[in-house]
């Protein structure tokens, strides 16, 4: 059986506030899911003028409940001052905006192996706020700017990455 027909008139609102009641917000349920973050780049400044770069890779996983996660891999590739001519291996974790735009924070440990020879750890804390980029010919795009401490001294960096295996869908209507 069919249900009841309403009778009379129906008009579009322009907003919930002309209905009378109190605008409830609508939740989708969310899945979890695994993005992968491919060719990242890092440029770090210290505040004594040095900078460290090099390149990364890493997944981020999205929970149906809170933020996300992410951990990252990668080289030092280079920088400049103390840094210049430098090789390493970089690691770290994350959470926040790492898929999307929003807060961040970061902490990792770069295994540095400096051009005269020497051996130096350098631990990097980092938070800040991420940018996401979206285009229908490229992969999505998320730049992570932030503050913090490396190496005992004040610091900023730039992390960029794209999201793995996906491409930007826009609608237009």
């Amino acid at each position: 059986m069919a249900p009841p027909a309403i009778a009379g008139s129906v008009e579009p609102l322009s907003s919930l506030a002309e209905a009378g009641a109190p605008a409830v917000p609508q939740r989708r349920a969310r899945t979890s899911y695994t993005v992968d973050l491919l060719e990242g780049t890092i440029s770090l400044n210290l505040s004594d003028g040095t900078t460290i770069w090099g390149t990364y890779r890493g997944t981020a996983t999205v929970p149906s409940v809170g933020q996300s996660r992410a951990t990252l891999e990668g080289k030092v590739t280079g920088g400049t001052g103390l840094f210049a001519g430098a090789t390493g291996i970089l690691r770290g974790e994350g959470t926040g905006g790492f898929v999307n735009d929003g807060e961040f924070s970061v902490t990792l440990h770069a295994s540095v192996s400096m051009a005269n020879g020497h051996f130096r750890e350098v631990p990097i804390s980092l938070s800040g706020i991420s940018t996401s980029t979206c285009t229908t010919t490229a992969p999505p795009r998320v730049a992570l700017d932030g503050r913090g401490k490396a190496k005992g001294l004040g610091s900023a960096a730039h992390l960029e990455h794209n999201l793995g295996a996906q491409i930007c869908a826009i609608i237009v209507e």
